[in-house]
């Protein structure tokens, strides 16, 4: 972190931003068709936190969808299953999506959540395991909430044997000072299977809409960061 924060301060490294970046995105896909009108509506904070790689599976993916679209892959690099879903953004969709995921039994280790405007939301969750999903069971699930039908009620949490044996202390920091446009919500807390839908169910019954997230696990502790 040092190195790169010097490199940007000496001018050595340019910042990724809208500017340039989309010239190289555009290229990569100039086979896509319908990609302008998403192109525009990208932000610098995707452009930068996104590698290229994944922001040419959501763009090839949500140009060829209507509202929304679900998509699965998977990350042999790091023994994991990605898990894309984009939509419209409503209060409430990320507490219901997670909640699929937690009822299909599947463990969220990750998560990048981003909205654009005019657009729709894009989130990316990566999962231990699809637990034997394949990506249309998994689509047929989602469908149920993305077409504003009732969510599915999230199974109880599950403590695996070996997290009893383990002290987190749960912490809640709100800071309204490091975003001019966004409140961030940070909580940290024991890691278990479904404490991402109870955490962002819990920011949906108070009216709060997610613009942006980062859910990172570490171990048996989980670090979830909202704007």
């Amino acid at each position: 972190v040092y190195e790169r924060a010097k490199r940007y301060l000496v001018g050595d490294m340019v910042p990724v931003t809208r500017k340039n970046a989309l010239p190289a995105v555009a290229k990569r896909l100039s086979h896509v068709g319908n990609v302008e009108r998403i192109l525009c509506r990208l932000t610098d904070t995707y452009l930068a936190a996104t590698p290229d790689n994944i922001i040419d599976w959501h763009i090839t993916h949500i140009a060829n969808c209507d509202r929304w679209c679900v998509h699965m892959k998977e990350d042999t690099e790091n023994n994991h299953i990605q898990i894309m879903v984009y939509t419209e953004d409503t209060i409430g969709i990320t507490a219901r999506i997670t909640g699929v995921l937690t009822h299909m039994q599947m463990n969220i280790v990750g998560a990048e959540i981003f909205t654009f405007y005019k657009l729709g939301v894009v989130h990316t969750y990566r999962v231990q395991s699809a637990n034997g999903y394949t990506e249309s069971e998994i689509r047929d699930n989602m469908q149920k909430i993305l077409s504003e039908q009732p969510p599915l009620v999230p199974r109880p949490t599950i403590l695996r044997p070996r997290n009893r044996s383990f002290q987190v202390q749960s912490q809640v920091i709100v800071n309204n000072q490091v975003s001019y446009n966004a409140t961030m919500i940070e909580v940290h807390t024991k890691n278990r299977y479904g404490v991402m839908a109870l955490i962002t169910q819990a920011l949906s019954d108070l009216g709060i809409s997610i613009r942006s997230a980062r859910i990172t696990s570490y171990g048996e502790w989980v670090c979830d960061v909202f704007y």
